[in-house]
């Protein structure tokens, strides 16, 4: 009997594939997180020379997913090719060849990459579907959050195509979150995000086009009087968590498209956070 590993699959079969470069590119794609907005490019690739098919085929196999099955099939291959690691396995909107012709002549090859799609797709569904929904209330101060942990507890799933974006508004309640920059306030163009020689206080920019007298810009510039909430949400350099820093309040607005706001923490942060956050 064959040795065998996770999966049934041979350790054998799965020991030859570091001699196939294209196998291995294959797998390594379906099992790498690209952060789709939505599942219709894993869709396209299960038959990426019928992908209608293809599309077909997968939200049979995965129903789970039919909220999302309405696919603009051009779109969804084109982000596809684009994505790094694709251009090996996709020409013209099929399989390379070389790896058609794997595929036709080892079924196992299939079975392995589907096997690894299907893990990915579970995560991907808990991430979106399966949070635990909570309020504003249920947050703690200076601990670290996921994205999608934050809008759960905004009392909502989370939804790649709608809650990419540094601020996120349900209700009354704004989540602003934001990545801090350490860079020279004068030289840069980006946002500026930093904490003020006052630690109390925080200077936060808006996105390029936002402007402090018009929606949404103005439910932060302005929402006291408005009756917003806003809630900061730190990252550090580097990536990683966000850090909820508390609710916060405008304290001054400069500038249009983008602004700055200063805004004003609950208390001063606990040092050991901010050497946290600066790296």
């Amino acid at each position: 009997m064959a040795e065998r590993g996770a999966g049934d699959v041979p350790l054998r079969w799965e020991r030859l594939l570091v001699h196939d470069p294209l196998v291995s590119a294959l797998l390594r794609a379906v099992e790498t997180n690209l952060q789709l907005q939505r599942v219709g490019e894993y869709a396209v690739v299960f038959f990426p020379e019928d992908p209608a098919h293809g599309v077909g085929t997968f939200f049979v196999r995965f129903p789970q997913w039919q909220s999302e099955q309405d696919v603009d099939l051009v779109r969804a291959r084109t982000t596809l090719e684009k994505k790094p690691g694709r251009l090996a396995l996709l020409r013209g909107g099929a399989f390379a060849p070389a790896l058609r012709a794997r595929l036709r002549t080892d079924p196992r090859l299939a079975q392995e990459a589907e096997r690894r799609l299907e893990y990915l797709l579970a995560c991907d569904y808990a991430e979106r579907h399966g949070g635990v929904l909570r309020t504003p209330g249920d947050l703690t101060r200076y601990h670290g959050y996921r994205r999608s942990e934050i809008v759960n507890h905004l009392g909502v799933q989370y939804d790649p195509a709608r809650h990419n974006t540094g601020v996120v508004q349900m209700g009354s309640d704004i989540a602003l979150l934001t990545q801090l920059d350490t860079r020279d306030v004068q030289t840069s163009h980006q946002y500026q995000n930093r904490f003020l020689q006052d630690r109390r206080f925080f200077s936060w920019e808006s996105q390029n086009r936002m402007v402090p007298d018009r929606c949404p810009g103005q439910a932060i510039a302005d929402h006291r009087r408005l009756g917003y909430t806003l809630h900061l949400f730190v990252q550090p350099v580097g990536a990683g968590l966000y850090f909820y820093l508390g609710p916060v309040d405008v304290e001054q607005v400069q500038g249009s498209a983008p602004f700055t706001a200063v805004l004003k923490l609950p208390e001063w942060p606990p040092a050991s956070l901010e050497e946290g956050l600066l790296g």
